[in-house]
């Protein structure tokens, strides 16, 4: 994607944010779920921008079980990822995002030895793709919005052996610069 300002809608609310390089790949705007960028830090990174409407996975090794309905808050949505099996999660602490407040967390993932096919933690639930889920030895930062529209949720996503001071830095930038309406 070449440097300047976007905007996309895709998540209930509008969300308005500046790339300053050419180094981000933009994954297809998705209607209702969000979107992704996608950058090489050693490995391969990912902030994505998507709605959570409360519907998770009640078996994070098993996609085919039931989901369930969690209350679809930002506070809600933090205190349930950090009960997820093979999450490990510091505590939430407050902070803005887009002009509004929100809540941020760090995570890493160690993928409980059952989550063999496909080796993931499935999260919540999402329209047209199916599922948010997180891979193996990860490391994650989280950020939580009551946005309008409903709560989204930036998932700022490093495989291991990326460089996580520089990647967490550009996501930074990113976040400075978005506004969410």
């Amino acid at each position: 994607m070449p440097a300047g300002r976007y905007v996309s809608d895709t998540t209930g609310a509008t969300v308005r944010f500046e790339l300053t390089d050419d180094s981000w790949q933009g994954l297809e705007d998705l209607p209702d779920v969000g979107f992704a960028l996608l950058r090489e830090f050693d490995t391969l990174a990912s902030l994505s921008v998507v709605a959570f409407d409360g519907e998770v996975f009640s078996d994070p090794c098993d996609p085919s079980a039931p989901s369930e309905a969690i209350d679809d808050s930002a506070a809600a949505f933090m205190d349930w990822l950090a009960t997820v099996p093979g999450v490990e999660a510091n505590e939430a602490t407050e902070t803005t995002v887009g002009g509004l407040p929100a809540l941020t967390m760090d995570l890493t993932t160690q993928l409980p030895p059952e989550c063999t096919e496909p080796p993931w933690i499935f999260l919540w639930v999402l329209p047209t793709v199916g599922d948010f889920h997180f891979s193996d030895a990860e490391t994650v930062r989280v950020w939580a919005v009551d946005a309008p529209g409903g709560t989204l949720a930036l998932v700022a996503e490093a495989d291991q052996g990326a460089d996580t001071d520089a990647f967490f830095a550009a996501v930074a930038e990113i976040l400075a610069s978005m506004t969410i309406e």
